[in-house]
C-alpha cells in the first residue's frame, strides 16, 4: 500500500517510513502473479490480501476461505494455472462504513459469442471479512458492459472516505464512472471527453496524481491523456493529448512524480519526462533515459510498468520475467538529472511485468469544497514551522500538526502585499526547503494554501 508492501511473486518490497527493502520467503503457492497483480495492506503497512486475477490470498500467498475461483469462467478455466489475461483489471478498497471490510472491485473476461476472442463485460465486486480473512461474497456483477483492457482509475471521493472508479469502453472516448460509498458499489455517471481509443485494447494504463486532481491514461496507439478531475462531482475536463514515440508494439505505462509536476511515460526502450508546469509540455517530452540493451542467461529487461512509490521514487519492472527493477532517484528534477538507475535492484525470484496498482489510500477530504462534509467537526488545526525567521537564500518549512491530505501552495507577499513568489509542495513530506534567490531583503508574509484556504500563515524576514 501507500506505506507498506508489494507483493511480486515470492518477493516482498516494503517502503516503511519511506525507506526501501526487499524480503525473498519460500512458498509452495500456485498464485501466478503478472498481468494481473493486485495486494491490500493495513495502515501499518502489513500485507493481507493478494490476488492474481484466479484466487485471493493471504499474506503467506495461501488462499483464504472461500478465495477460490474469482473471475471463474470460460477463460478462468482457459487459462487456469497461466497468467490471468488482463493488467490493472482489480483493485482492493476499504469498504466505506465498515472496517472490518475490504472489497475487491474487479473487471472479469469471457469470451465473445462470435469469435471466441476475449472481451471484459463485466464488473464485479467480491467482499471480504477482513478479521476471518473469508470472502463473503463473491463475483457479484454490478454491471454489464464492453470495456477496455488494462484501464482502471481509482481514486478518493471529495468527501474523504468514498472512491471514484473508472473504466472506459473501448473503440471511443465514453469513460464509466462508479461511486463505491457505504451502501455499495454504484453506476453513477458516464462522459465523453477526449480522444476516441482506436481499438479495444489499451496497452497501456490510467493513473492519477497525488491529489486526485489530475488523471493520465496511455494508449500507445493515440499517446497519453492528461485532464483534471474534479472529486466532487467525477467530471474529467481540460483534455490535453501529449504525442508520443512508442518503442515496442505493445507495451507502455505512465505515472507521476510525487509534486505532481512531472509525468514519466515509460515504453520498452525508453523513458521520457513531460514537465506539467511547462506551458509547452504538450508539445514533446524528454527523453531521459535509453535501454542499455542489458540481457543475462536470456532473461531481458527492457522497460514495462512505471509506478510512483511511498518512498516518492519512481520504480519500473522489466517486460517478461526478469529478475531486475529499474528506479528513478530524483523524479522531482528536470531532465536527466532525474537520474534513471537501470538493473539497480535485483530480486532474487524473477517477477513477471507488473506491479500492484495503487490508489492514494491516504488522500482525504477535499478541504474547503463543497464536498468537504463527513469530517468538519474533527479536522485538526494546522501547524508549520519556519526556520530560521531570518535567512539570505533558504528558509525550511516543518510540518507539525494536522494530517496533510493533498498538494498545496506556499505563496510569500512583501509588505505592500504583492505576491513575490510561490511554490507547489507535495503534501508526502513532512519538510520542504524553499529557495529565496530572487526576494530582495526585507519583511515578508507567508501564506500555505490548500485548495484556496489558508491554512497557516507568518512572517519572514530575508537579508540580502
Amino acid at each position: 500500500t501507500e506505506t507498506g508492501t508489494i507483493n511480486i511473486g515470492s518477493t516482498i518490497l516494503s517502503f516503511d517510513n519511506k525507506k526501501f527493502s526487499s524480503r525473498y520467503f519460500e512458498t509452495t503457492s500456485d498464485c501466478k502473479l503478472g498481468f494481473s497483480n493486485s495486494s491490500f495492506s493495513n495502515e501499518s503497512g502489513n500485507l493481507l490480501f493478494v490476488s492474481d486475477g484466479f484466487a485471493i490470498f493471504d499474506q503467506n500467498l495461501k488462499v483464504i476461505i472461500n478465495g477460490d475461483s474469482i473471475n471463474y469462467g470460460v477463460v478462468w478455466q482457459d487459462y487456469r494455472g497461466a497468467l490471468y489475461p488482463d493488467a490493472h483489471h482489480s483493485i482492493f478498497f476499504p469498504m466505506p462504513g465498515d472496517d472490518n471490510l475490504v472489497i475487491m472491485i474487479h473487471r472479469t473476461a469471457s469470451r465473445a459469442a462470435k469469435t471466441g476472442s476475449i472481451i471484459y463485460d463485466k464488473m464485479n465486486y467480491t467482499l471480504i471479512d477482513k478479521t476471518q480473512k473469508k470472502v463473503i461474497k463473491k463475483n457479484i456483477t454490478f454491471f454489464k458492459n464492453l470495456f477496455l483492457s488494462d484501464y482502471y482509475g481509482a481514486v478518493r471521493h471529495a468527501n474523504g472516505r468514498d472512491w471514484w472508479i473508472i473504466q472506459m469502453e473501448p473503440v471511443s472516448n465514453r469513460h464509466y464512472f462508479f461511486l463505491l460509498d457505504p451502501s455499495g458499489i454504484h453506476f453513477h455517471h458516464t462522459q465523453e471527453i477526449g480522444t476516441k481509443i482506436k481499438d479495444d485494447v489499451c496497452n497501456g494504463n490510467c493513473v492519477f496524481n497525488s491529489d486526485g486532481t489530475k488523471v493520465a491514461f496511455l494508449n500507445i496507439i493515440i499517446g497519453i491523456q492528461v485532464m483534471d478531475f474534479d472529486r466532487c462531482t467525477g467530471m474529467y475536463s481540460n483534455p490535453v493529448l501529449l504525442p508520443i514515440i512508442s518503442g515496442y508494439p505493445w507495451i507502455g505505462t505512465v505515472a507521476f512524480s510525487a509534486s505532481s509536476r512531472f509525468l514519466y511515460y515509460s515504453s520498452s526502450k525508453r523513458i521520457v519526462q513531460y514537465d506539467l508546469f511547462d506551458k509547452d509540455f504538450n508539445i514533446k517530452g524528454d527523453t531521459v533515459a535509453y535501454h542499455n540493451g542489458f540481457f543475462v542467461n536470456n532473461t531481458g529487461s527492457l522497460f514495462c510498468h512505471i509506478a510512483l512509490a511511498p518512498d516518492d521514487k519512481i520504480y519500473i519492472s522489466s517486460i517478461g520475467s526478469s529478475n531486475y527493477i529499474h528506479t528513478i532517484d530524483q523524479p522531482e528534477v528536470k531532465g536527466k538529472g532525474c537520474n534513471v538507475l537501470q538493473q539497480n535492484i535485483k530480486i532474487k525470484k524473477v517477477m513477471y511485468s507488473f506491479f500492484p496498482q495503487f490508489p492514494n489510500y491516504r488522500l482525504g477530504a477535499l478541504i474547503g469544497s463543497g464536498c468537504d462534509t463527513l469530517f468538519n467537526q474533527d479536522r485538526p488545526t494546522y501547524k508549520y514551522e519556519i526556520h530560521p525567521n531570518s535567512t539570505t537564500d533558504i528558509i525550511k518549512l516543518v510540518h507539525k500538526q494536522g494530517e496533510l491530505f493533498q498538494n498545496f501552495n506556499f505563496e510569500m507577499y512583501n509588505i505592500e502585499g504583492k505576491k513575490v513568489s510561490e511554490e507547489k509542495l507535495s503534501f508526502n513530506q513532512n519538510q520542504w526547503n524553499i529557495p529565496l534567490k530572487n526576494n530582495l531583503s526585507g519583511i515578508y508574509i507567508y501564506r500555505i494554501v490548500m485548495n484556496g484556504m489558508i491554512v497557516a500563515k507568518g512572517k519572514v524576514t530575508v537579508f540580502k
